[in-house]
């Protein structure tokens, strides 16, 4: 199934299906699953990498600052807004940059096997 998939979201791309196009494959195949794979590739084709968004709260700024230091500590690559402070907590926004992801896409957009 995974392959199916796959071939799916390059057979878009590759076809340069306009967004109805996309959007009928996506609900053939599964919109939540198909329709961030092709995103993806179409961000990793233009040069970008693919990335998660959070938003979280915390009580301290310590805390906070503790959450980045473990983050780094995991090797967990992410780029980090300045926190700021709303309704009684700190918040932090932050991409999780998914360099696996990136990585295999590039690899696939460069037409190497899977």
């Amino acid at each position: 199934m995974l392959s199916r998939i796959v071939r799916e979201g390059f057979q878009s791309f590759e076809f340069n299906e306009s967004d109805r196009e996309t959007e009928k494959r996506c609900e053939r195949l599964g919109k939540a699953i198909l329709k961030s794979m092709v995103e993806s590739i179409k961000e990793v084709s233009e040069g970008k990498k693919v990335a998660e968004n959070h938003r979280l709260r915390f009580k301290s700024l310590e805390v906070l600052e503790l959450f980045k230091m473990q983050l780094k500590k995991m090797g967990v690559e992410a780029e980090f807004s300045d926190a700021f402070y709303e309704d009684g907590h700190y918040i932090l926004e932050f991409r999780r940059i998914m360099v696996s992801t990136t990585d295999k896409i590039t690899h696939l957009l460069k037409g190497n096997l899977w």
